[in-house]
């Protein structure tokens, strides 16, 4: 650290503090306190950044004599205070009262499952263009939220299309997708919805969102 002619403190690495303007607070990685009112004019607020990732994934700090606000705005991450465990997404908040210890870390990172829901407009195609991802990825559609009388058709191809390779699909039907390419097309009406389930053959390595093999003819 270092004195500006102002007297308030600056960073040599990353945040630099003119009277009112702070600026590089994000470029720095683990817990820092950029503002306080040991080295600003501010009489009761202070200001800090938590930064983790693959080089430091967790901090611990006392919070002694002031209250804490921890703002979560980006990523996500489980935040520790005495006993209890918070998990903390983008926007969410979490109030601290004085004299608790917290840790915060990076939520864990997943081995092998990537998982979602898709919900298509009535008459609509989902998962087009036709793509598969078998050498990375297996995956299992199970079909939700479509009450009788709905109904959607799953095609399920690794070259031609065959009527063979096409399945009438309701409200909790399972389909298995080890390989091949598969689009689905709810019918007029009434929208075609799916929890996909993905899994990595290996661990991490595969666990990739978004990369897949489109079918060339309908790039």
């Amino acid at each position: 650290m270092r004195c500006s002619p102002q007297g308030f403190a600056v960073a040599v690495t990353g945040a630099v503090m003119s009277k009112r303007l702070v600026t590089g607070t994000a470029s720095r990685q683990g817990r820092n306190i950029f503002i306080h009112p040991g080295n600003s004019s501010m009489r009761q607020v202070s200001y800090g950044r938590i930064r983790l990732g693959a080089d430091q994934k967790q901090v611990s700090f006392a919070n002694e004599g002031q209250e804490t606000g921890l703002i979560c705005v980006g990523g996500a991450g489980v935040v520790s205070v005495g006993s209890e465990r918070f998990t903390l997404k983008r926007d969410d908040a979490l109030y601290v009262p004085k004299g608790l210890s917290i840790a915060v870390e990076t939520a864990f990172q997943a081995g092998r499952l990537v998982a979602g829901v898709t919900r298509s407009l009535p008459g609509n195609w989902t998962s087009w263009p036709p793509h598969e991802h078998a050498a990375m990825l297996e995956e299992i559609y199970v079909f939700v939220d479509m009450p009788e009388p709905s109904f959607g058709l799953q095609l399920v191809y690794t070259d031609g299309i065959s009527a063979a390779e096409v399945e009438v699909v309701r409200d909790g039907d399972a389909v298995l997708l080890p390989e091949g390419y598969h689009p689905n097309v709810a019918i007029p009406g009434a929208p075609l919805n799916f929890v996909w389930i993905m899994a990595a053959h290996r661990e991490v390595v595969d666990r990739k969102w978004g990369v897949v093999q489109v079918d060339p003819r309908y790039a």
